[in-house]
């Protein structure tokens, strides 16, 4: 009993923290370290209790995160685009994930490696907008279009990219 009072004195803690706070780097390392929490768990479930040696867990997560990111960019609200990531993550694992747990030992691994490798490109390559570089960094002058220059984004290394667009 005296855990979960516990347990609960830390969430509402933790809730209230952002009410109390205008440090944004503090709010950003706590929902890092959230993140890496659910992230340890959801690696904890799969590899602790079931067995499975899994190098995709992650693609499911970035599922969620990036169709959270499009429908908020879009004017979603916040918690009606968490809700729907969540179910499109979901409903995701299932599909893909039945098929996967099939396989056994150094082949689920493999499997799952390469779904989230594919998704990683796909994403790469749907959207170069996608990235861990700031938007700002990304956009150049009043037009808005990706800059190539400096950043590696949508270049191949040794060639550039003209004014018109065309690689030279």
């Amino acid at each position: 009993m005296k855990l979960l009072v516990a347990a609960i004195a830390l969430a509402a803690g933790f809730a209230a923290f952002p009410l109390l706070s205008q440090r944004g780097d503090l709010l950003n390392l706590g929902i890092q370290i959230f993140l890496a929490v659910a992230l340890a768990e959801s690696w904890n479930l799969l590899g602790g209790y079931a067995g499975q040696i899994t190098l995709g867990h992650a693609a499911f997560f970035g599922i969620g995160a990036l169709v959270t990111r499009v429908l908020w960019v879009n004017g979603v609200p916040l918690f009606l685009a968490l809700a729907v990531s969540a179910l499109l993550a979901t409903a995701a694992g299932i599909i893909i994930g039945g098929p996967a747990f099939r396989l056994r030992g150094a082949y689920f691994a493999i499997g799952t490696l390469g779904l989230a490798e594919i998704l990683r490109i796909t994403v790469g390559n749907l959207m170069p907008e996608i990235s861990t570089i700031p938007a700002k960094e990304l956009r150049s002058g009043a037009s808005g279009a990706l800059r190539c220059g400096g950043c590696g984004i949508g270049s191949v290394p040794g060639r550039t990219r003209d004014a018109g667009g065309a690689r030279g």
